[in-house]
């Protein structure tokens, strides 16, 4: 019985075990966002066919992620949500994040301008999903406002997840 309790309880840090942890906050986090996801199925068909659809879904997202990262690191881990590496104060994060946006940005940009450059591609302007019907600027605003909330979702993400694997795997000897 000692066995199958060490498999999911960590008795040194008092706490359950890293995958388990994860795998839980993943649990809720999925949970979340397809409730988030049936409460759109419920808006009216002008706002959920519209630009604003995009965006709202983006911020729920964020936010279901958000949520199930602060109680992941509340009650599964058990430390303060600054303990997982996350600090908007610091030069660094802003850095590692416009860095990861601008990447984002330029390399399917330049594969796309290249492919049209060789011959292997032909572009056309044609509206997107939602965003017929409104100013260029505002459909631009908007794609940056959804890409915004998925790059702060990523980060916040991946600084937990990291931080969980590292801890899980470092009596291991892995890191």
């Amino acid at each position: 019985m000692l066995f199958l309790r060490n498999i999911f309880w960590n008795v040194e840090e008092s706490r359950l075990r890293a995958g388990w942890r994860l795998l839980l906050q993943l649990i809720i986090n999925l949970g979340l966002f397809f409730g988030v996801i049936s409460l759109q199925t419920q808006l009216p068909d002008a706002v959920g066919q519209s630009a604003w659809s995009e965006v709202l879904m983006a911020i729920g997202a964020l936010g279901v992620t958000l949520f199930s990262i602060w109680l992941g690191v509340r009650y599964l881990d058990r430390r303060r949500f600054s303990d997982i590496g996350l600090n908007l104060q610091q030069k660094e994060w802003w850095a590692d994040f416009g860095f990861g946006l601008l990447v984002g940005l330029i390399v399917p940009t330049g594969f796309v301008l290249f492919a049209q450059a060789a011959g292997w591609a032909s572009l056309e302007v044609s509206p997107s999903a939602g965003t017929t019907g409104i100013p260029l600027v505002l459909a631009l605003f908007v794609a940056a406002l959804v890409y915004l909330c998925i790059g702060i979702f990523e980060e916040t993400a991946r600084t937990y997840h990291q931080r969980n694997l590292f801890e899980g795997t470092r009596k291991l000897g892995v890191f």
